[in-house]
């Protein structure tokens, strides 16, 4: 079934001891998993604020956040919990209008839209996440810088935004809608909803390349291009329309020289190292396709 391979989350905890949680306690271990919350690239002081977030101790979290954020200001998760924690205690005007301002901040210089999408690091932000006027500000203020780079293909570029604005979107809304599924009534419909309009955006992705049908080069949109790893990586799959027809564009590109053999072998292999792929068979694969087309960097493998 399409898109069945996004939705394979596996916990370091056994059937036998996940079984005895509740059904909403199992969405947040799952999607604790999928942020890598117990990640040792995560500090312990926002370790802590996720806590607090998490169990609605959000007068807590308000009071300990604004002090770190204080101390701390261009520590973007700090700033996240205390704007969260104010959305949270009824104060959204505040919290809006807080946000768009140190974003402004930030969009002042140059910037990725990654990096303004400060509310994606823990499953605890599914309200202020959801936020439509910040994610808008957000959209709009990339676009914005986007424009003034002047790219060959201004139209082409910005519908590749708009198409990973919108993947990018429905993908944690579905996961903000699962940690707050109390049932599997609540998953499936959660889980159908993104779907819905996962179809949709995989449908324009095909006619984009119906209209342009070959590689969207650097040279043609800038920094967007690569837009389309993310896509193929969430669109892809054995069998599937969009990488039946991309993979062909992609080794024409390499041919021409407008992408590297690295980048073309990782969009080949990336399947095996996504949750639940096999890692060992990635491996193997990576390193006959380096000896085939010629890899010119270093790749080190994690599990």
């Amino acid at each position: 079934m399409l898109f069945a391979s996004m939705f394979i989350f596996k916990a370091n905890e056994t059937y036998s001891q996940k079984e005895k949680l509740s059904f909403n306690e199992r969405q947040w271990l799952d999607m604790e998993r999928h942020f890598g919350i117990n990640s040792k690239e995560k500090d312990s002081a926002a370790l802590n604020l996720y806590q607090l977030s998490k169990h609605k101790e959000y007068e807590q979290a308000l009071i300990l956040s604004k002090e770190l954020w204080r101390k701390n200001r261009y520590t973007k998760d700090y700033f996240a919990f205390y704007a969260s924690a104010l959305y949270n205690l009824g104060y959204e005007d505040s919290a809006r209008a807080l946000t768009i301002e140190y974003l402004k901040d930030w969009a002042s210089e140059d910037f990725s839209i990654s990096s303004l999408h400060i509310f994606t690091q823990y499953p605890c932000f599914y309200n202020i996440g959801k936020d439509e006027i910040i994610n808008q500000f957000i959209y709009e203020a990339y676009l914005d810088k986007y424009k003034k780079q002047n790219p060959q293909n201004l139209d082409l570029g910005i519908k590749l935004i708009q198409l990973c604005n919108s993947d990018q979107s429905i993908r944690y809304e579905l996961y903000y809608d699962l940690v707050q599924s109390n049932n599997e009534a609540d998953s499936i419909k959660a889980r159908e909803k993104f779907i819905a309009q996962a179809l949709i955006d995989q449908d324009m992705i095909l006619q984009m390349y119906a209209a342009h049908p070959k590689y969207i080069s650097e040279k043609e949109v800038g920094e967007v291009s690569g837009f389309q790893g993310i896509l193929i990586w969430h669109f892809g799959g054995k069998g599937e329309k969009v990488t039946n027809i991309f993979f062909p564009m992609l080794k024409v590109a390499m041919e021409e020289q407008e992408i590297t053999p690295d980048e073309y072998i990782d969009q080949l292999t990336q399947k095996y190292f996504r949750p639940g792929g096999d890692f060992q068979k990635g491996k193997q694969a990576t390193d006959s396709l380096c000896k085939v087309y010629g890899c010119t960097g270093i790749y080190t493998y994690s599990e």
